[in-house]
């Protein structure tokens, strides 16, 4: 079984609108996309390429404005800061590629390495963050986290795309309303 099949078997077994299933499917979701713009070419790239920063604009700012909070309380200070900053790479790698031709080298190149470093992150995430979410949040917070989360992913899906920088700065307005 490859990693995008257990994080959306995790996500079953978790209630619909739990945050970590919601989560973990979006995040099942970028590894799926990022196979796709590292093997594809052209207009297929492109897409793919599209879809994923919006999916990512969305993903980010769920996890700052409505995991990250309670990732806070429960957790401390540190685990989330390092999160935090692994994302501000993130957004920064993605910027920069943006900038290039998807179909030229250079792409390819830096989004190998964009697509390592967004791989590590999630693993952290998945590692460090979910878990003590899940523990330290009764369910009822948990599946109420995951239908904001759900809530302005409909939203955002109706707004067309845009640089990641417009689209994330849109996604962390739906959040914190």
């Amino acid at each position: 079984m490859n990693q995008i099949e257990m994080e959306r078997l995790e996500a079953r077994r978790l209630s619909a609108g739990n945050v970590v299933g919601v989560l973990l499917e979006q995040h099942a979701q970028i590894r799926e996309l990022c196979e796709t713009v590292g093997k594809s070419t052209g207009s297929v790239r492109q897409a793919a390429f599209d879809e994923l920063r919006a999916l990512l604009a969305v993903h980010e700012a769920g996890e700052q404005e409505v995991l990250r909070p309670v990732s806070r309380q429960v957790l401390g200070e540190k685990v989330p800061a390092a999160h935090s900053e692994e994302e501000r790479e993130i957004e920064r790698l993605l910027v920069e590629l943006e900038l290039l031709d998807p179909a030229g080298d250079r792409f390819a190149q830096r989004f190998a390495r964009f697509a390592g470093v967004l791989a590590e992150h999630v693993v952290s995430e998945e590692d460090e963050e979910f878990p003590a979410v899940r523990a330290g949040r009764p369910d009822a917070d948990l599946d109420e986290m995951g239908v904001r989360l759900l809530a302005g992913r409909l939203e955002l899906a109706e707004w067309p795309v845009g640089t990641f920088a417009v689209l994330l700065d849109r996604a962390r307005t739906v959040y914190r309303v």
